[in-house]
């Protein structure tokens, strides 16, 4: 990518900060889920890198909900980096360090010595002149027990929103004009485009499925979807030459879920229809699902799992993407419901809910929980703890 290029990139982040946010406003980036990943306990406070912050929403989220973090953030966008700032002050935080520089090059005195112990790299790298290079150098930068979150834009989940955006680039107006004419080209094309789909009953290729919310969304979103001047999605052999390039290893999807083939199509699973091989599975569910972004977990060779079976002794936390429901009549709870993130609804046992419940605030083991409520049967409150920490409900915080 040319000097020109990285330039029209700076410019347009400049005059559009993504991602759009309210002053004040940001989202949990589940830090202290993910150093749960690692069974070696941490002997320092922890340390969080959000690699290509943009406006900051993951950085500050993390530095409010942790206060014993240190949070490191940094971008090339100075207006996001402003309003970072704003936010800082306004917050009154003293937890967290911005500065403006090349991924590439992460100075050594930018961050711990030993490394960061979860880094955040989210839709980043595939608008770097070198993400294969980016991925590397952050690899560099990860603790040995540390923890990357990566998410990269997936080529064949995103053909049609390449098709139109294609389209654009070939408008006469698209290399004269301003970007805010073409922003308006743009946006008057496709609400166009879904005249058209009313018309004929069944949506255009730029208006299916995930791109269905392609007429509403931010302004800052659409520019980022259809007008950014380099966007070089992956595909999974991709990602995984990337991946084994820079150093590190795949440990999961952060929608697991969503590439399970026993979990999407049980029944084809039962019959043995799938190949072994993960990543063979994982391109069989590209091929039948849409899958607009690889959005997974990073370690390092060496990396010790947090995977043991459940025992009575270990803390356990209603993990931070768990969404409660529970249907009462006179205080008596009749049904209980939890999911994770836009996971469909799963009922709960009383039990589950209990469990779940007790330790929404704060970690607690469940020999603790057992002897305050004064039950026994043990194996069955073990067995129903274990199922939530199978399907993301609980996890097992390591600090």
């Amino acid at each position: 990518m040319s000097n020109q290029t990285s330039e029209k990139v700076r410019a347009l982040y400049e005059k559009y900060p993504y991602p759009p946010r309210a002053p004040g406003e940001s989202v949990d980036p589940y830090v202290d889920y993910m150093l749960g990943f690692s069974r070696v306990p941490l002997r320092h406070s922890p340390t969080f890198l959000d690699a290509g912050c943009g406006t900051g929403a993951c950085a500050l989220g993390a530095a409010v909900l942790n206060k014993n973090l240190q949070v490191f953030a940094c971008d090339f966008n100075q207006s996001g980096l402003d309003a970072i700032e704003d936010d800082i002050d306004e917050l009154g935080l003293n937890n967290i360090e911005l500065r403006r520089l090349d991924l590439l090059n992460l100075p050594e005195d930018f961050g711990p010595e030993q490394g960061f112990d979860v880094i955040y790299c989210m839709g980043v790298i595939h608008h770097t002149p070198d993400p294969a290079g980016v991925l590397k150098a952050l690899a560099g930068r990860l603790a040995p027990q540390g923890v990357m979150r990566l998410m990269v834009y997936a080529d064949k989940g995103r053909h049609a929103l390449y098709r139109f955006a294609g389209a654009v680039q070939s408008l006469p107006l698209s290399h004269e004009a301003t970007i805010d004419e073409r922003v308006m080209a743009a946006k008057s094309l496709l609400m166009e485009l879904e005249s058209v789909t009313a018309r004929q009953g069944y949506p255009v290729p730029s208006l299916r499925g995930i791109l269905a919310d392609s007429n509403s969304v931010s302004l800052e979103e659409f520019v980022d979807r259809y007008l950014h001047p380099h966007d070089e999605p992956y595909n999974l052999g991709l990602l995984r030459e990337h991946i084994e390039a820079a150093g590190l290893k795949f440990h999961r999807w952060f929608e697991s879920r969503y590439w399970d083939l026993e979990e999407l199509l049980p029944e084809a699973s039962e019959r043995g229809d799938f190949p072994t091989d993960d990543w063979q599975r994982f391109e069989i569910v590209e091929e039948l699902f849409d899958r607009d972004q690889y959005d997974c977990y990073l370690v390092k060779p060496g990396f010790l799992a947090n995977d043991g079976p459940l025992t009575l002794d270990c803390s356990i936390k209603l993990s931070p993407q768990v969404h409660l429901t529970e249907v009462s009549y006179r205080g008596f709870g009749l049904e209980h419901k939890a999911r994770v993130l836009f996971y469909p609804d799963e009922s709960l046992s009383l039990e589950q809910a209990k469990i779940l419940k007790a330790v929404a605030k704060q970690a607690r083991t469940l020999k603790e929980l057992l002897s305050e409520w004064g039950v026994e049967n043990e194996r069955l409150w073990l067995n129903e703890a274990s199922w939530l920490l199978r399907r993301d409900y609980l996890f097992r915080p390591n600090f």
